[in-house]
């Protein structure tokens, strides 16, 4: 009788065990689809992020050569004023 209960008993852990495992490995999968869902979105917004960067330094780039040609012009019309002092 002892032996019948021990059986049942370790019988019953074992489906316990079983069950619990079943469930974490679940969410497990479940957690590695999200996982590699994440990563997926991170890399695509790194993409995006690098395509404006590059854009920014385009448009920074020009407004640096329209300041170069600004000043030039600056000097232009302050040459053609006797050097932009107030006589």
């Amino acid at each position: 009788m002892v032996l019948w209960i021990s059986v049942g008993l370790i019988a019953g852990s074992m489906l316990v065990l079983a069950a619990i495992a079943i469930g974490t490995f679940g969410r497990l999968t479940a957690l590695r689809r999200a996982v590699r869902r994440a990563q997926l979105q991170q890399g695509d917004r790194a993409d995006k992020t690098r395509a404006k960067v590059v854009d920014l330094q385009a448009t920074l780039e020009l407004l640096r050569l329209r300041a170069m040609r600004t000043s030039e012009q600056v000097a232009m019309v302050k040459a053609n004023r006797g050097g932009g002092q107030v006589g």
